[in-house]
């Protein structure tokens, strides 16, 4: 190794953890969408189990759309269900509940416990998610409600990759979900505005020599504390995308230095330059002590050669 790739080695940022991505689908639903959607039985993909009458029938918006997003995701891995024995799923919502409980908790107000369904708890608590997905996908693997606030795509990015890490799973299913812009609902539960649920499913292995032609998802420390800017489904959805087309068809440059005179677009942090086109920053922890990335495969034209 010659002195030059010695010095960009020591000064590139420190990985603390990382993982392949093996497929990924996203989803962006209305909710008249979403209504669709939930009536849809089919199974995921050819040889997999039907979805159940009731599965979805009280489930949130947001687990609904999660539900669309595995579906793009497993038609982009195209193996079958047996591949995924063993997967932990970890889902991290942004504000799961939002579009109907505003409703609801005006309801015991009037009404009392008999104006609330029995539901409500089982499909809109935290882990409620991660545990129809489970259901969804016929999993026998731990599955975990991560987040649950502004933050929760970094919480659930930290967790799948140490659960990898840890060996909990062989892999992981992580999916991250939110309204975009945020649901703010008025009285009736209606949005505010209009808005989009927005919805990413990934399915995750431990990184390995032999996932040089993967996109890479990790966490890298920072040299020092950045502004916090939570990743969101839809800005990840955007940069996979790029990574996926640059690989497919050539060079195209997606990360660069900062222009003179002009300031770093979506989703460059504040300050924070990216190491070369190979890489992009999609947000940081709450801290603003780590930061989200995505790494191009090492095999495509924006990663190494050698």
């Amino acid at each position: 190794m010659d002195s030059v790739s010695l010095l960009r080695r020591a000064a590139a940022p420190r990985v603390l953890l990382d993982a392949a991505v093996v497929a990924h689908g996203s989803a962006r639903l209305t909710r008249e969408e979403i209504a669709v959607q939930r009536r849809l039985r089919e199974p995921l993909a050819e040889g997999w189990n039907p979805i159940g009458h009731a599965t979805l029938r009280s489930s949130d918006d947001q687990t609904v759309a999660a539900v669309t997003a595995l579906r793009a995701a497993i038609a982009r891995a195209d193996a079958p269900s047996s591949a995924y024995d063993g997967w932990g799923v970890l889902a991290a919502p942004r504000f799961l509940g939002r579009s109907k409980l505003v409703v609801v908790l005006d309801r015991f107000k009037a009404e009392g416990v008999w104006g609330v369904t029995p539901h409500l708890i089982p499909h809109f608590a935290l882990h409620a998610q991660a545990g129809t997905l489970s259901l969804v996908l016929g999993g026998h693997g731990p599955n975990l409600g991560i987040g649950g606030g502004l933050f929760s795509a970094s919480e659930g990015v930290l967790s799948a990759l140490t659960w990898l890490a840890s060996g909990v799973a062989p892999g992981v299913w992580l999916v991250l979900t939110g309204w975009s812009p945020e649901y703010q609902p008025d009285l009736n539960g209606e949005p505010c505005a209009a808005t989009h649920c927005e919805a990413l499913a990934l399915a995750l292995t431990p990184a390995s020599d032999d996932c040089a032609s993967r996109i890479k998802l990790q966490i890298v420390e920072a040299e020092t504390a950045r502004p916090p800017v939570p990743p969101t489904p839809e800005v990840l959805t955007a940069r996979l995308e790029r990574f996926v087309v640059s690989s497919a068809d050539g060079p195209r440059l997606i990360g660069h230095e900062a222009h003179e005179g002009r300031s770093y677009s979506r989703p460059h942090l504040p300050g924070e330059p990216r190491r070369d086109g190979r890489f992009a920053t999609i947000g940081t922890d709450a801290s603003g002590r780590l930061l989200i990335e995505l790494a191009a495969p090492r095999t495509s034209p924006l990663g190494e050669t050698s």
